[in-house]
């Protein structure tokens, strides 16, 4: 099974996210690991070849910036609206 993205939080309880990276690597379009806020150097350092980092709180543009990148070429994208039901 492939996935589009993966979301991991950097401070994941029992769980070592470069490992878990690396490990899902060819089964996922997008690695994103969501960081305390941003940080240059850890962006630096893992950013590239389908790996982002998304700083908390996630921002919506931020969000959509890394979405636009990874989507499949020719899917449609429907803009999320908040505060709707």
């Amino acid at each position: 099974m492939r996935f589009d993205a993966a979301f991991c939080s950097l401070h994941a309880p029992g769980l070592n996210w470069v490992e878990l990276s690396e490990r899902m690597y060819s089964r996922v379009g997008a690695f994103v690991l969501l960081s305390d806020g941003y940080d240059a150097e850890l962006t630096a350092d893992f950013e590239g070849d389908g790996r982002f980092v998304l700083p908390k709180p996630v921002q919506e543009p931020d969000l959509e910036r890394i979405l636009k990148l990874i989507e499949p070429q020719g899917a449609t994208i429907i803009p999320f609206k908040t505060g709707t039901a």
